[in-house]
């Protein structure tokens, strides 16, 4: 128990890290790196009836190998295996730390209009 309480304090240092909160999903969610990388703000969900919420995983980010030196991703709608699409459900800790990332990115982008 103590080693995740060290790897939380250690990927929550620094608020809005993206790469920190992918390896967080990764790590207490089991999710793929190519799950992670695929997800978007819509794939957030409330749990209906419950103050709680849950990542929708249908899809994943697949490479695509330009020549030997370049690899370029896109996001596909395939996953391996229909088993592989299914509802993950969040502990707010995670979820307050995806709202942080996703209000910081909206931020970003007002400042880029003003």
């Amino acid at each position: 128990m103590d080693d995740y309480r060290l790897l939380w304090e250690a990927l929550t240092k620094e608020p809005g890290n993206s790469l920190a909160l992918a390896q967080l999903l990764m790590l207490f969610l089991g999710l793929t790196a190519e799950e992670v990388c695929a997800l978007d703000s819509e794939d957030l969900l409330p749990i209906p009836n419950y103050r709680a919420y849950q990542l929708r995983i249908t899809k994943r980010c697949v490479p695509i190998k330009k020549n030997d030196n370049d690899k370029n991703y896109i996001v596909s709608g395939e996953l391996p295996s229909s088993e592989s699409y299914r509802n993950v459900p969040v502990p707010f800790l995670l979820v307050k730390l995806i709202t942080l990332i996703l209000i910081t990115r909206i931020n970003n982008i007002i400042c880029v209009f003003r």
